[in-house]
């Protein structure tokens, strides 16, 4: 839980420098693409590497209803994979935040269906019943999930027609690297 906050916190940074950058002091070009890149590989490098070193995490690939883990990744291996994860759908969150701005439909059914796999991978009889893995500590990330839907749903009922804010890179990026940590963990 604590290292889905961290990411979180890194990216709203992150967001926030571009968004200030772009709407402030009128950059059209905010944060290079290379130093997005860099700050979100960073920051997602550092979180997989101590979810590792604290045991939070194994280095096995689990897929859901299979008994068995598929592959070992190994420390190298898992790092620069979940990494690729936690980038990839903070920038697909906010690529399509990008083409409509209405991201929070898409980041409502997610979070609900993370915080489904979160419950049953935190609740040992029914991970075991499902042959998801077990994880222990999964059942914070249901509430993190929760408050994430709810932030969601209270951010399109203000911003019904006519729109009066957007989300900007601060929540997208955000939303969606939280996103990403929470389907690494899980």
């Amino acid at each position: 839980f604590v290292m889905t906050i961290v990411v979180m916190i890194s990216y709203f940074a992150l967001g926030w420098i571009d968004d200030y950058l772009k709407v402030i002091k009128k950059n059209t070009d905010g944060v290079s693409a290379k130093g997005k890149l860099a700050w979100q590989f960073t920051t997602a490098i550092l979180v997989s590497f101590l979810m590792l070193k604290l045991e939070v995490i194994n280095a096995d690939l689990y897929v859901p209803f299979l008994k068995e883990p598929i592959l070992n990744l190994g420390w190298t291996g898992y790092i620069l994979f979940s990494s690729l994860v936690i980038v990839g759908s903070s920038n697909a969150v906010n690529l399509t935040d990008g083409l409509d701005g209405l991201v929070t439909g898409p980041v409502i059914t997610s979070s609900a269906t993370f915080a489904l796999l979160a419950y049953l991978s935190g609740h040992a009889e029914l991970s075991n019943y499902l042959f998801i893995p077990s994880v222990e500590g999964a059942s914070e990330l249901t509430v993190f999930c929760a408050a994430m839907m709810g932030a969601s749903v209270g951010f399109l009922w203000y911003n019904c027609n006519p729109a009066q804010i957007f989300m900007g890179d601060v929540g997208s990026l955000s939303l969606g690297g939280a996103l990403g940590t929470v389907a690494v963990l899980t």
